[in-house]
């Protein structure tokens, strides 16, 4: 197999993210830029330079329509990925991968992909905020269990944060992770997005960060990203600001580091 730079594996994201986001237009489902990926197109036009990966974002209605119907896309070498279609999936959102590319993970989990984009639903919230907090938490204690199963022992780490996650991942070995999964896909199922007037990322995400009036995503607009047009959601200042707070800041140069941790391959 032929090693893939850093450079061809962002040229295949690109790839996927043009057939998805192509496909939503065709068929009329909503999607957004998202996370890190819509702050690199509003700060940086593209990529924010020591990012690696692409993510976007659907309302559920949309999320249920895009995987039930990805299927039809004429590039069949592209492949969703998600809990809806293959219960020994591993994450509670879904990847589209190009099936030509292995994706080489340094985590304990044993789940075949190729060079993928995420794809996280956006599902509504209490209106409260105290019960917000409350299912958000729920999520991301199911979440952070999820992570300490899959992430690996190196060299690398402390020694003492290298024990605690030895003697966490031995608490953890006869919980499946189809566990924390439900979990978390229960908080989901609680309210409904059409019916609600905050809502945001419940499975994966940025926590209570990610609470935003359902307004933000009432329209979707174009925004640059690596010479493309692509949607974002109409509210995102007030999305990014709840994240990431002066968003068009620079962090420090200590923190602007790639966190690269997989290879790529051509099959």
């Amino acid at each position: 197999m032929e090693e893939l730079s850093l450079d061809e594996i962002k040229k295949v994201q690109l790839y996927v993210l043009k057939q998805v986001t192509e496909f939503c237009d065709e068929r009329g489902i909503n999607y957004s830029l998202y996370g890190g990926t819509l702050l690199g197109a509003v700060r940086h036009k593209g990529y924010i330079p020591w990012d690696d990966d692409i993510d976007i974002s659907m309302p559920r209605p949309d999320y249920n329509k895009f995987i039930n119907e990805f299927h039809l896309i004429k590039d069949k070498n592209l492949k969703v990925h998600a809990r809806e279609l293959d219960k020994e999936y591993i994450l509670p959102f879904c990847k589209v991968s190009d099936e030509r590319t292995i994706l080489i993970e340094y985590s304990d989990i044993n789940y075949v992909l190729g060079i993928n984009i995420d794809i996280f639903p956006i599902d509504g919230l209490p209106t409260d905020y105290k019960e917000c907090r409350k299912l958000m938490l729920k999520s991301s204690i199911s979440r952070n269990f999820l992570e300490l199963k899959r992430t690996k022992i190196t060299k690398n780490r402390i020694w003492y944060k290298n024990s605690i996650l030895f003697f966490s991942k031995i608490l953890l070995y006869g919980i499946p992770s189809k566990i924390f999964l439900n979990t978390i896909e229960r908080q989901t199922r609680k309210y409904k997005f059409q019916n609600s007037s905050f809502v945001g990322n419940i499975v994966w995400g940025y926590g209570i960060k990610e609470r935003c009036n359902k307004s933000v995503y009432s329209d979707y607009v174009l925004v640059d990203f690596e010479n493309n047009k692509l949607k974002a959601m109409e509210g995102y200042d007030e999305y990014l600001t709840n994240v990431f707070g002066d968003y068009m800041q620079l962090p420090p140069i200590e923190k602007q580091v790639i966190h690269h941790n997989f290879k790529a391959y051509l099959k």
